[in-house]
């Protein structure tokens, strides 16, 4: 089974486009941008089914947190004493998403923080 090959970037399938347009053959297109003609027709029968040369939009969950509710987190975290727990909490009662401490503590480790509590130390 062959590598996968990275996808060709948007620049060059307009590039593709607007030479097809000028009147070149496949072949003709594929030597001078250096591409396989096949890769051509492709990029050519996309543009002419949609109407455009950039990707689709990917399949996948989506994200839960965002990137304001992260940085509450992190701000959050400046408090050495609070746990993921009661973080977790304030962020559903804040904005309304459920989350677990886990989650958490990814965007703090995402953020290099980790989870030390520091030394009680004796009042002298």
């Amino acid at each position: 089974m062959a590598p996968k090959k990275s996808e060709l970037p948007i620049s060059l399938r307009e590039k593709i486009v607007s030479l097809r347009e000028n009147g070149l053959s496949y072949r003709e297109i594929g030597k001078k941008v250096n591409v396989c003609f096949s890769t051509v027709r492709y990029i050519i029968k996309r543009h002419k089914e949609r109407g455009y040369t950039s990707n689709n939009l990917r399949s996948g969950r989506p994200k839960k947190l965002s990137l304001r509710i992260k940085r509450n987190i992190r701000e959050a975290s400046k408090n050495p004493f609070v746990s993921a727990i009661t973080l977790a909490n304030d962020v559903a009662s804040t904005s309304g998403v459920q989350i677990c401490a886990q989650s958490v503590r990814n965007v703090l480790h995402d953020a290099q923080i980790y989870g030390r509590s520091p030394r009680k130390k004796p009042l002298n």
